[in-house]
């Protein structure tokens, strides 16, 4: 609310640092402003300004992956996608945060992009917290490859699983 009463204002810095605030927030607020700065993007010298404003939030808060999120959505809004793309595939490269990189992973799913989606799953198994999870993730893994019939690699992690956890009913079950 605060961006659209600086925009009304005229003060468009101000109003652009108060939206992009808001893309840290999961939810209709993050779309509504994601939708808005978008149309803003169109302006002459505000795309700069919105980048601008972005970076130096990603900067204060470069473990905000929310925000991250929020701006990949900004640049899908404004029909950026190969950019919104990159700098995710860049994220998930660098990142340990395990609810960034399910997130991401589900994102990626859901917009059908199994390459990008096999990325973020391989990631996670290096960026498991414990032993559970570096199972959980190698299933995951196995059952996407064979979902995408590449089926010898997804029988490789399976039974590298039987070697190292013999007595586990989980990775028994699977198996």
């Amino acid at each position: 609310r605060m961006g659209a009463v600086y925009e009304g204002k005229g003060d468009m810095d101000s109003a652009i640092a108060e939206y992009v605030k808001v893309l840290s927030e999961p939810g209709e607020g993050r779309d509504t402003v994601s939708k808005r700065l978008a149309q803003l993007s169109r302006r002459k010298g505000l795309a700069d300004k919105i980048t601008a404003a972005y970076q130096r939030a990603h900067t204060a808060a470069p473990d905000d992956w929310e925000l991250i999120i929020g701006y990949a959505n900004y640049q899908s809004e404004r029909e950026h996608e190969a950019d919104a793309l990159a700098m995710l595939r860049a994220e998930v490269a660098n990142t340990n945060n395990v609810e960034f990189l399910e997130t991401v992973r589900d994102l990626f799913r859901a917009i059908l992009r199994p390459e990008d989606e096999q990325q973020v799953i391989t990631r996670l198994t290096q960026a498991a917290r414990d032993e559970r999870e570096a199972m959980m993730y190698r299933l995951q893994l196995a059952a996407f490859l064979e979902r995408h019939n590449q089926v010898d690699p997804a029988i490789a992690i399976i039974d590298k699983l039987v070697a190292e956890y013999p007595t586990n009913i989980g990775v028994v079950e699977e198996s």
